[in-house]
């Protein structure tokens, strides 16, 4: 049996572009540098999961609490 792959293929030039629209949106919302690189990396990192918009919202939920984490991903959730 052949198991399904639990990745898809991003680009480099894709995730570069996720990096600046994600950086560019959270910015305008006036987050943090330290929540903008925490966010953007982990998003960025999870873009070739086919769960990946789970991972990142967990992982910000994990850092940053229910209601900050759920304003923070209601923001990006878009954009991943």
């Amino acid at each position: 049996m052949i198991e399904a792959s639990t990745k898809s293929v991003v680009s480099s030039r894709d995730k570069t572009t996720k990096n600046s629209e994600i950086q560019k949106i959270m910015s305008k919302e006036g987050f943090s540098s330290d929540v903008i690189d925490f966010v953007v990396s982990t998003a960025v990192k999870n873009l070739s999961q086919n769960n990946g918009k789970q991972l990142t919202y967990r992982a910000i939920i994990k850092k940053y609490g229910q209601g900050k984490g759920l304003t923070i991903y209601n923001h990006i959730k878009k954009h991943i």
